[in-house]
């Protein structure tokens, strides 16, 4: 499994921010009963996101929400173009300024074939 996160390294306060999360699985084996999460900071307010799934990767239940938590449970088959791209956008708060938000996606596997 690879997991990424892009995004702008500056956004100005009270400005729009968008970032995505990438997870690949190159192999060898299927996963199945992944839990994809990420908390989005309290500092960017407004939060819309979006998953979708490529190659030949499914995901169950929500692939598109609003709120800071983002969670998608989702299956990927090994494969280099199996995946899954979640696209979060928000505003940042306009009086939070000077200090570097930091997030953390996680992923989880329940089950690998």
């Amino acid at each position: 499994m690879i997991l990424s996160k892009t995004g702008p390294a500056e956004v100005p306060a009270g400005g729009k921010i968008v970032y995505q999360i990438t997870l690949h699985n190159n192999g060898p084996s299927d996963a199945t009963g992944l839990q994809l999460r990420d908390t989005v900071p309290v500092a960017i307010g407004n939060v819309t996101w979006r998953a979708v799934a490529t190659g030949n990767a499914v995901i169950h239940g929500n692939a598109l929400d609003t709120g800071n938590l983002v969670n998608i449970s989702a299956d990927i088959a090994a494969g280099a173009t199996n995946g899954v791209v979640v696209t979060i956008e928000g505003t940042t708060d306009p009086a939070y300024t000077g200090v570097p938000l930091r997030n953390t996606a996680y992923v989880t596997s329940l089950i690998c074939q």
